[in-house]
């Protein structure tokens, strides 16, 4: 792979920064999605719901996701949700995630949302019916199109981007607070259509 010469000569006078970098972007994630994770599991605990509240950070011992559900909504006999929202990222130009601060701030075209989906198993679906019953629930669905909701571009999910600008992100480094905005707004826009998935849950428990 060739690249620019002045992008290989900015490496080459960099390298110590290069060096530490992932090490130091690792601590940043951390601190972050421990931010990010606190601020949903606040917001979701006091609904009542299920939840795992882990991503990046590994903190709940039992899951390195964060996703949550409602009550009502069926879980497995060892509480794995059958049907869930989770946070995660967008994946862009199709390329996997190589640091999750990327997806955060939407540097590299993808970012991060909230998804809704279901175990297929638990729903007794093959991959491409379950894409299916998924992609005509969306099309179906005017008040999600009209919510900011899109089909993601694997067809396995319906979510909701939302990214953080970079510079509020390095002004309130270590602690994070205004610039989760973007993550308070795509919560509440989750809330504000979950009739809409609860409808579809019931749905699916009823087959």
């Amino acid at each position: 792979m060739s690249f620019p010469k002045e992008l290989s000569q900015l490496v080459i006078r960099n390298m110590e920064i290069i060096e530490i970098a992932p090490t130091v972007v690792d601590a940043i994630e951390k601190r972050l999605f421990s931010a990010i994770n606190k601020r949903i599991k606040d917001r979701v605990s006091g609904m009542g719901w299920n939840g795992f509240y882990g991503l990046v950070t590994g903190v709940t011992g039992k899951s390195n996701d964060t996703s949550f559900a409602p009550e009502s909504w069926p879980r497995q006999e060892d509480e794995s949700l059958c049907a869930r929202y989770s946070l995660t990222y967008t994946r862009g130009d199709g390329d996997d995630l190589k640091m999750w601060l990327s997806s955060a701030t939407g540097i590299l075209g993808d970012s991060l949302c909230f998804a809704f989906s279901f175990d297929r198993v638990w729903g007794e679906m093959k991959r491409p019916q379950y894409k299916a019953t998924l992609e005509n629930f969306y099309h179906e669905n005017a008040v999600l199109r009209q919510s900011r909701f899109s089909l993601a571009q694997d067809k396995e999910s319906i979510i909701i981007p939302f990214l953080f600008d970079s510079e509020k992100l390095a002004d309130e480094y270590p602690d994070f607070d205004d610039v989760l905005v973007p993550l308070d707004d795509a919560l509440e826009a989750l809330f504000g259509v979950h009739d809409e998935f609860d409808a579809f849950v019931k749905t699916l428990t009823q087959k």
